[in-house]
């Protein structure tokens, strides 16, 4: 029986594992990023470790196999993913995924471009009106059975008791499963924009897309 239920602290290893296991387009990151560790460092960890409350999971006879992380503030998100994680991806890259993984190295040293697609995503009054941002990920074979919209609608009732307006998220039309789910829960694409992540390594180009939801609470 698989239950949605809040994240607890001995479900870190998972969640960083379904994170390495959904990176790519939503597939497997196994054959494009090689360090786990280092993957679901920059990926998941500042919000199981920081924000655990805003955290879920789906879980299986006591496994986590899927998970929605996200927070209520991205702007303080960003200052405290600066301030605490940076420096432990540092650590991490120089020199021990230097020297196991030398291509993940070099893939993270060429997302150059990521603050200016950031400017470029939050230009306007999108963290206004939008200030929360999710991620949520399912491991392959339990998706399609209702799971994600469970997760979706437990990290949306946590948003609305601590009273935020609107929720944001960013994925890719190359993720063929995500674009429509999104739709089907009540998110609409705001903004298109050129997609840096994967790039050097996907086949085709894609899009990278802002979809949004008003959660506000009616009075």
């Amino acid at each position: 029986m698989i239950i949605v239920r809040p994240y607890k602290k001995n479900d870190r290893e998972d969640v960083l594992h379904v994170c390495h296991r959904t990176g790519y387009f939503g597939e497997d990151a196994s054959p494009h990023f090689g360090d786990e560790t280092l993957f679901g460092l920059i990926f998941a960890s500042y919000y199981i470790d920081y924000e655990p409350d805003n955290c879920f999971v789906a879980d299986c006879d006591g496994k986590a196999v899927g998970y929605i992380i996200g927070t209520p503030d991205t702007i303080t998100q960003q200052e405290e993913f600066n301030h605490l994680i940076i420096p432990k991806v540092l650590r991490r890259m120089f020199p021990k995924t230097l020297l196991s993984n030398p291509r993940d190295v070099i893939f993270l040293l060429g997302l150059r471009g990521f603050a200016k697609f950031e400017d470029e995503l939050y230009a306007g009054n999108l963290l206004q009106k939008f200030p929360a941002h999710l991620h949520i990920n399912l491991l392959a074979e339990h998706q399609r059975g209702g799971l994600g919209g469970e997760l979706l609608g437990a990290f949306e009732e946590k948003m609305q008791e601590k009273d935020v307006s609107g929720i944001h998220l960013v994925t890719t039309d190359a993720n063929k499963k995500a674009v429509p789910f999104y739709k089907k829960n009540g998110y609409e694409i705001i903004k298109e924009l050129e997609n840096i992540m994967w790039e050097r390594k996907s086949v085709q180009k894609s899009k990278a897309l802002a979809f949004a939801k008003d959660i506000a609470k009616e009075i």
